[in-house]
């Protein structure tokens, strides 16, 4: 007799879709570039047994996709299917990314026993979209992952997805590629020129910012008051004209910079600030700590 070769097969209920830390929520974390080693978990069943007559391992290789779950499998399954947003397609093929037979998950018991462990590990970029219920522009999805593995004689499982899939968690993160508000020279009673401040998006979500500010001293002379520092979202105003004034108390804004969704062009949104310098005030070289941070913004603005 002649015993054929069968196709494995994975139950969807055996997948699990993981944090990095094996928590049930996925959270990107590393600003401007991948989080490393999400992780997949899954049994694969072999009725030829999980050993081959060498004995070795019966199931060769593994590939998932993963994706949001608007996307759909069958959009994230081709070669230009892949979208740092929503769709990886092979996922385990990125940055440190792999798939390997796991004990932990499941041991493989011998030429009687059918089924074996696997974990795939895979990255992400730092600006998915994030599906929680608060706040996000996909509050009724949430990210689910696709499973093929193939046996040592080409016959493989099919793609076969996560019957519960995780939430993509909010990563707020920003970047300001400006170190200083810089006025230069400015004559007393007179304004400076518009001196711009660039916020970078390095997260998943879009953002707003708050600002505030401290006088500014020189020596032992009077300060410039920090009521004497104006800003504005658009630019090209005169400091009279401009919308706010800074303060020392931290004040939120609605800058509306967008969400990032090329991974190497991060969204950016401008702040122009202007100083007006009182009638009389004596020369010197003035400073005084300008505070800018960015917040989480709406969804509807992202």
């Amino acid at each position: 007799m002649t015993i054929s070769n069968v196709a494995p097969s994975i139950t969807a209920s055996s997948i699990q879709l993981l944090n990095t830390d094996g928590g049930a929520v996925l959270v990107p974390s590393v600003e401007q570039d991948e989080t490393t080693d999400f992780l997949t978990h899954f049994i694969v069943t072999d009725y030829n047994s999980c050993v081959n007559v060498s004995s070795t391992n019966e199931i060769s290789s593994a590939i998932l996709h993963v994706y949001r779950s608007g996307v759909l499998s069958v959009n994230c399954d081709g070669n230009d299917s892949d979208n740092a947003n929503d769709c990886y397609q092979n996922a385990q093929s990125g940055n440190g990314g792999r798939c390997f037979q796991d004990a932990a998950i499941d041991s493989c018991g011998g030429s009687s026993d059918a089924t074996v462990g696997w974990t795939c590990e895979f990255p992400l970029q730092y600006h998915p979209d994030p599906t929680v219920a608060s706040n996000t522009q996909y509050p009724t999805e949430n990210w689910l992952t696709s499973i093929k593995a193939t046996d040592n004689n080409s016959a493989d499982t099919g793609l076969v997805e996560d019957a519960d899939g995780a939430e993509m968690d909010k990563f707020v993160s920003y970047d300001l590629n400006t170190a200083s508000v810089d006025y230069g020279n400015v004559a007393p009673d007179a304004e400076s020129s518009d001196v711009t401040s660039t916020l970078e998006a390095t997260g998943n979500v879009g953002l707003d910012a708050e600002y505030s500010g401290t006088d500014m001293s020189y020596a032992s002379t009077t300060p410039i008051a920090v009521g004497q520092q104006k800003y504005d979202l658009t630019g090209s105003k005169t400091w009279t004209n401009m919308d706010y004034t800074l303060s020392v108390t931290s004040t939120p804004q609605e800058l509306n910079c967008e969400k990032t969704i090329l991974s190497g062009t991060p969204k950016t949104k401008n702040t122009f600030f202007k100083l007006k310098v009182p009638a009389g005030q004596e020369p010197g070289d003035y400073t005084g700590t300008d505070t800018f941070v960015g917040i989480e913004g709406e969804s509807a603005s992202w």
